[in-house]
């Protein structure tokens, strides 16, 4: 688990403006850092004590790993999400994200590898959440719902609803309710996370040849939006996001092969 020390070193990618996602996740890959999670930087929001970065934080939006795999079998339709080692739209930008702002898929990725269905599904890290368990808000008939988490009165860790919240907002169980404390403390009431409606997810697998998932990324609002978490669908191909990473921002001439220097328009972060 990253420590509260660890977090003081957090920083947003590009550190100016914003970029779409494949652009922002080829950033990160290219300079070698890790992308945080929700609960990080949930935590991070906190703890920092820089008090530039804590607003920056605070009130920057952006693509969080923990995209939501949808999957319809003798279970029902089931919700999982994977650690960011296992995101499949990080781990594979270039597809995920050109099926993500296409027209056609209207905003879907769909896995169609049975192995790679597999990696996520028998993962014990990954949060497996049946809807028969998820109550969400929303018309039969909408693509998305939501559930709400109040800060002061956070579901309890027995629902579904109160361990989907603890995967987004804490790094532990134990620090769930000390997080939602603060949060309330910051004047967050009330935090709504996003997901598909079930009989979406089920006609578009059904209309969908050969797809064994369908994913959606996720989106982090800031304390501004009340740190919702969102689908991330109408922000693909923006050039407003940001990828909250760990660590320092690396001059790539470091880590590069000797024989390759690309130019600066090809990547921003070089020889700065």
């Amino acid at each position: 688990m990253i420590s509260d020390e660890q977090l003081q070193r957090i920083k947003i990618i590009p550190e100016r403006g914003g970029k779409d996602l494949l652009d922002c996740i080829k950033d990160v890959n290219y300079l070698g850092l890790k992308p945080l999670e929700s609960a990080d930087i949930t935590k991070s929001r906190m703890v920092v004590d820089d008090k530039t970065l804590k607003k920056k934080l605070r009130e920057g939006n952006g693509w969080v790993p923990n995209s939501r795999i949808y999957t319809v079998g003798d279970a029902g339709v089931m919700v999982h999400i994977p650690p960011a080692d296992l995101d499949p739209v990080f781990n594979n930008p270039e597809e995920a994200c050109f099926e993500l702002g296409a027209w056609m898929t209207k905003g879907n990725y769909f896995m169609k590898s049975k192995d790679s269905i597999d990696a996520i599904v028998n993962d014990e890290r990954v949060l497996h959440a049946p809807y028969s368990g998820i109550a969400l808000i929303g018309r039969e008939d909408n693509e998305e719902g939501q559930f709400v988490v109040q800060t002061a009165n956070p579901p309890a860790l027995e629902t579904w609803e109160g361990k989907i919240a603890r995967k987004h907002f804490a790094r532990t169980e134990r620090e769930f309710y000390g997080n939602m404390k603060m949060l309330s403390e910051s004047g967050i009431e009330n935090i709504r996370v996003y997901f598909l409606m079930e009989n979406y997810i089920r006609n578009v697998l059904a209309g969908q040849k050969d797809a064994k998932a369908l994913v959606r990324t996720c989106w982090l609002n800031s304390f501004k939006f009340n740190s919702d978490l969102v689908d991330g669908k109408n922000y693909v191909n923006q050039d407003v996001g940001h990828i909250f990473v760990l660590g320092p921002v690396i001059h790539k001439k470091e880590i590069l092969e000797p024989s390759y220097r690309p130019k600066w328009r090809d990547n921003p972060f070089y020889n700065r």
